[in-house]
């Protein structure tokens, strides 16, 4: 029997508008792919690179995160939706206030 293997999922740019995760092997540090937003579909999604294969443990923790992310993001996404009327609505207040 194959051992588990568990990718790891790095994010590469903490500051990015949309989260871009590095996706690599969990037993050689080998790079398989990047899960990022999918606006279309309206939730994360992972590319493989080229060349790439994957047992079906590998994936479902690869569909597992996505799930959660996704789960997370669209949570996010609203709020931050929220966020920019409310700061709109003040930015509005205040210029008529002045």
């Amino acid at each position: 029997m194959l051992p588990l293997l568990r990718p790891e999922f790095n994010e590469l740019d903490p500051e990015r508008p949309e989260p871009l995760w590095e996706v690599r092997s969990g037993t050689d540090g080998d790079v398989l792919g990047h899960v990022q937003w999918h606006k279309p579909t309206n939730c994360y999604m992972f590319e493989p690179d080229l060349g790439t294969i994957f047992d079906k443990n590998t994936l479902h923790a690869i569909a597992d995160f996505c799930a959660r992310k996704t789960a997370l993001g669209i949570g996010h996404e609203k709020d931050k939706r929220r966020e920019r009327r409310t700061r709109a609505t003040s930015l509005t207040v205040d210029e008529l206030a002045s």
